[in-house]
């Protein structure tokens, strides 16, 4: 009897880290699987192609769940606006574990500035920046891994915003993400180049939010 209550025990408490890390993934994880589901649902045709090319912005909200089935983040993918009032968006439905469970996208026609992304396309360039957020290597660069600062954006993150960087010209030469998280003052700014490659210059800049350039 004693070995058994023993062993009752024991499992019991192996068994308590899985219920307590039962919403492990960070917002900054549920978004960068967010965009992968869009990158998905675009291959599968399920919609509008555009999406790959045309994301500007994705948020972040956590959901009061009333039971454990109930979805735990809402992601909102959107592209920019149209000439005529028009916006592209998805919204994904997902559980604690950042896994999509439905999706509702609502049409329109294209932003009426429209980058003309050059290498990597926008969805690219988001999850190059989301892999930035989550402080992991990027092609051997160690900007994002090296920088504690970004671990309140991981885990706060409510926001992204993809834009172009032109030089005086006018002339794309390459991309900025900017990240906004719960509880943070300040911008996170992730720049790149077209190809994906982190700015060699200032590959990462923490702003307020009220800054100029």
């Amino acid at each position: 009897m004693i070995r058994n209550t023993l062993c009752f025990s024991v499992i019991a408490l192996l068994g308590l880290p899985s219920l307590a890390s039962a919403h492990d993934t960070s917002r900054a994880k549920a978004a960068e699987l967010g965009l992968h589901r869009i990158e998905r649902l675009v291959i599968l045709r399920k919609i509008n192609a555009s999406f790959q090319t045309q994301t500007e912005t994705l948020s972040i909200q956590l959901l009061q769940q009333r039971q454990p089935t109930d979805p735990f983040f809402k992601a909102t993918i959107t592209q920019g606006k149209a000439a005529d009032g028009s916006q592209r968006t998805v919204d994904l439905m997902m559980d604690d574990d950042g896994k999509t469970l439905s999706f509702t996208e609502v049409g329109g026609t294209d932003p009426a500035r429209l980058p003309s992304w050059t290498g990597k396309d926008a969805l690219s360039l988001l999850e190059v920046a989301m892999h930035c957020v989550e402080r992991e290597l990027i092609e051997n660069n160690r900007a994002c891994a090296d920088t504690p600062a970004l671990s309140a954006y991981e885990k706060g993150f409510t926001g992204i915003v993809l834009s172009p960087i032109n030089n005086a010209d006018g002339k794309l030469m390459g991309a900025m993400a900017e990240v906004t998280a719960e509880g943070v003052t300040q911008t996170l700014r992730i720049r790149m180049m077209l190809d994906g490659m982190l700015d060699p210059q200032m590959p990462i800049e923490i702003k307020n939010t009220a800054s100029e350039e």
